[in-house]
C-alpha cells in the first residue's frame, strides 16, 4: 500500500508540475528584436493525458503538438514562426521551433511563456532581462522526492541568452568567453525543490 501511495503522489505531481524538458536559445539584437530557438521534450504520458483530459490542457500551457504551436504563435502579435517540426520517441514527443520577435515584450504576450513570463527594461545605460523560473513549491518529503527521481530523470530546463554587448551582471549560470552569452541549466527535480520565487536575470 505504501508503494501504491507513492506512485499516486508521483503521478499527481507529474500531472500538475508538468513532466517537460525545455531548451531555449535566445539571441537579442541591439534594437530588442531577435530570435528564439525552443525545444520541448514532453512526456508521452502527459501528451496522452492532454488529448483526453481538458483539465490537463489547462495545467500545461505549452504547445503539445505542432498544430498547437502554430495556433499559439498566431495569437501573439510581434511573433513570427520561422520553423517548427515534431518527432516522437517511445517515451517523449519532441517539438523544435524557431521564432522571430519584433521586441522582447512580444514574447511576454504569448501564452507559451504564460508560466515563465519574460520582462525587458532599461536601467540607465543598461538593458535588463528577466525570466521567471518558478513561483516556488511546497517542500517535498524524502519519500516524495525519491518517487519523483525516476519520473523526472532526463528532464531539465536549459537557457542560452546571447546579447549584443558584454553582460555586466547576472544572478545564475555561466558566461561565455566573450561575456556576451549566458547559459543556465537546472533539472526539473531541482526546480521543484525550489521553495521561493526564482528568476533568471542579466543585464548588459
Amino acid at each position: 500500500m505504501k508503494k501504491i501511495a507513492l506512485i499516486v503522489i508521483a503521478c499527481m505531481m507529474l500531472l500538475f508540475s508538468s513532466c517537460i524538458g525545455i531548451e531555449s536559445a535566445m539571441k537579442i539584437n541591439l534594437n530588442g528584436s531577435g530570435t528564439i530557438l525552443l525545444q520541448y521534450k514532453v512526456s508521452q504520458l502527459l501528451v496522452s493525458m492532454g488529448q483526453t483530459e481538458q483539465e490537463t490542457e489547462k495545467q500545461v500551457p505549452l504547445p503539445l503538438s505542432e498544430e498547437d504551436f502554430r495556433q499559439a504563435i498566431s495569437k501573439a502579435p510581434g511573433l513570427t514562426l520561422l520553423s517548427v517540426n515534431q518527432e516522437e520517441t517511445e517515451s517523449d514527443v519532441i517539438i523544435r521551433a524557431e521564432i522571430a520577435f519584433n521586441d522582447v515584450a512580444s514574447l511576454s504576450r504569448s501564452e507559451i511563456f504564460a508560466d515563465m513570463p519574460i520582462s525587458f527594461s532599461r536601467s540607465g545605460d543598461n538593458y535588463v532581462f528577466s525570466q521567471l523560473l518558478t513561483e516556488g513549491s511546497e517542500e517535498m518529503t524524502e519519500e516524495q522526492r525519491q518517487a519523483m527521481e525516476g519520473f523526472f530523470q532526463g528532464y531539465e530546463l536549459a537557457f542560452t541568452i546571447s546579447v549584443p554587448r558584454r553582460i555586466v551582471n547576472y544572478n545564475r549560470g555561466e558566461l561565455s568567453q566573450d561575456q556576451r552569452t549566458l547559459t543556465y541549466r537546472i533539472t526539473m527535480l531541482q526546480l521543484l525543490e525550489l521553495k521561493n520565487k526564482t528568476e533568471l536575470t542579466l543585464s548588459w
